[in-house]
Parts: C-alpha cells; structure tokens; sequence
C-alpha cells in the first residue's frame, strides 16, 4: 500500500489518500478544507495501517514522509498547526489514541 497525502497552500485545501502500489486501485481517499501536508501524511499512514489490522492484510506500508513515520512512531501527531474548531482535530486524537 502507498500513502500520500497534498496540501494547497501551508495551511490550506489537503487530501489523503492510499493506493494498492501494484494495481494502483484506491483504497482510500479523503479531503479536507484547512489542514497541512504533514497532516494529510501522518492520517494516511494511520488509516492505511488500521486497514491492514482491520482486514488481516499481510502488505508493506510505503510512504515518503520522514515526519509521518516519526510521528507514528511517536503516536504524536506533533503540528504546530491549531486544530481547534477544525474537523481534523478530531481524527487526529483518534489516530493517536488507535496508535497507543
């Protein structure tokens, strides 16, 4: 599975998304109104890991995001972005309590 995410703008418009890397089929794909490209990397990776312990997959995660990788592996998400009021910050909490 390959995960990216793309933000316009530093906060702005950012999406998410996860492919199969072989078939490239989608397999998720989200968008969001305010956010930041390490956000949009950070979510896709959790998301695409909770897939993979949902169904039981046996596939490798890439990604090219260095900061996503340390977060996780931190189950920070470490933004200095504020998320208040912010759609985000919900599933950000989420994922970092999934992570734990």
């Amino acid at each position: 599975i390959s995960v990216d995410a793309a933000c316009s703008g530093n906060p702005g418009v950012m999406e998410y998304q996860g492919v199969f890397t072989q078939s490239k089929q989608l397999i998720f794909h989200k968008k969001f109104t305010l956010g930041t490209n390490n956000i949009g990397e950070f979510l896709a990776l959790v998301h695409a890991l909770a897939l993979v312990k949902q169904n039981g997959w046996d596939y490798h995660i890439y990604t090219d995001s260095m900061t996503a990788l340390a977060w996780v592996r931190d189950k920070k998400c470490k933004t200095k972005m504020d998320l208040t009021n912010n759609p985000l910050q919900d599933l950000v909490t989420r994922a970092e309590i999934w992570l734990k």
